[in-house]
């Protein structure tokens, strides 16, 4: 069995969430998983325009989940995007 990193992006203000993206890399073991989701959060919060970041509130979510080495997992992390309440 391997293992793959699933993440979502929330806004802590408005509780708008993505759906919940994979890459589409897997794992040999839970501790890998865990230290590669843990690099990618601290990427896309990099990637995130700080002022828009302090004012949603943003969230970064992840967990590693075994997957079967015959499924394919290729969906991708989309670009944040919450929608503001007027």
């Amino acid at each position: 069995m391997k293992w793959a990193i699933f993440l979502s992006i929330c806004s802590g203000i408005s509780s708008v969430c993505s759906g919940t993206y994979s890459d589409i890399e897997t794992y040999p073991d839970y501790y890998s998983c865990i230290k590669s989701g843990s690099s990618k959060v601290v990427e896309i919060v990099d990637n995130i325009d700080r002022k828009q970041f302090n004012e949603d509130k943003i969230i970064v979510r992840f967990y590693c989940q075994e997957i079967n080495e015959d499924q394919t997992n290729k969906s991708t992390i989309p670009s944040y995007k919450v929608k503001k309440e007027i």
